[in-house]
């Protein structure tokens, strides 16, 4: 469904029914584990994460620490963007705003 690229070749991959998956610039693949949902729809590279938007939910990655995000419209999140100041959520009834940093 989607994919973020890594600065030093490697990439998360975001698939539509088996979760998330990092492939390292070598070809390891692993999959990450504690999302909201396993039906991805968008993964990003954020300024501080990496973002997850999913058909249950929207979830921060940072290191192996899964942190998800409350007050969505809708748990079915599009795409995220994290600018120096906020974080905007695009699911399936309406965008949602987060000032940043977020706790």
């Amino acid at each position: 469904m989607d994919v973020a690229a890594e600065s030093d070749g490697g990439v998360y991959a975001a698939t539509l029914r088996d979760g998330l998956v990092h492939v390292d610039k070598n070809g390891r693949i692993r999959k990450l584990d504690n999302l909201p949902d396993n039906w991805l729809l968008h993964v990003s590279q954020g300024n501080r994460r990496l973002w997850v938007g999913t058909q249950g939910g929207a979830a921060s990655l940072t290191g192996e620490t899964v942190t998800t995000l409350s007050s969505l419209p809708n748990p079915c999140v599009h795409a995220i963007l994290e600018t120096s100041t906020a974080l905007w959520a695009a699911t399936e009834a309406g965008v949602a705003r987060y000032d940043l940093p977020l706790p």
